[in-house]
């Protein structure tokens, strides 16, 4: 299995259907796909329809249709077809772009070995402690040491 490509996005690309579609059809012909990321996936709206574009080959697109709700539809020639941002779009590039979004564990956070209860200051023995305070806020252990004379004043919290 390869994995799925990733999102890409163009400014303001749009053309017009040159010829029109039914609602079963994987592909697409525009007057000028130029505008159009050549590679990788999009998203694009025709009418009321979105659809998921997984390829380009010069003025024709590769296209899954119907996506996110919408409803695969019959679109006559000259109609024009626009790349849009979709909710779906923007979680995909979050998912391809950011390590470890929408898995468990949270990245940062610590977790008990059975991987999801999350730890708390209590969980920990402190040793060598001194005056160091720790403090637990949204799931996060903080430990702050305090200030000594050689740091700067403006460094200190």
């Amino acid at each position: 299995m390869t994995a799925p490509l990733r999102e890409v996005y163009a400014n303001d690309a749009q053309d017009i259907l040159d010829g029109g579609i039914d609602d079963s059809q994987t592909t697409l012909t525009l007057s000028d796909a130029s505008e159009f990321p050549a590679t990788g996936n999009f998203r694009i709206v025709c009418q009321n329809e979105y659809m998921l574009c997984t390829g380009r080959s010069g003025d024709t697109l590769t296209v899954v249709r119907g996506i996110e709700g919408s409803a695969a539809a019959a679109h006559g020639n000259g109609i024009t077809v626009a790349q849009i941002l979709t909710v779906d779009g923007f979680e995909r590039h979050i998912v391809d772009n950011v390590p470890l979004f929408g898995q468990f564990p949270v990245l940062n956070k610590l977790v008990a070995a059975n991987g999801s209860t999350p730890l708390t200051s209590a969980d920990f023995t402190w040793v060598n402690q001194e005056t160091a305070t720790v403090s637990d806020s949204g799931g996060t252990v903080c430990l702050r040491a305090p200030p000594t004379d050689d740091v700067p004043a403006s460094v200190e919290s």
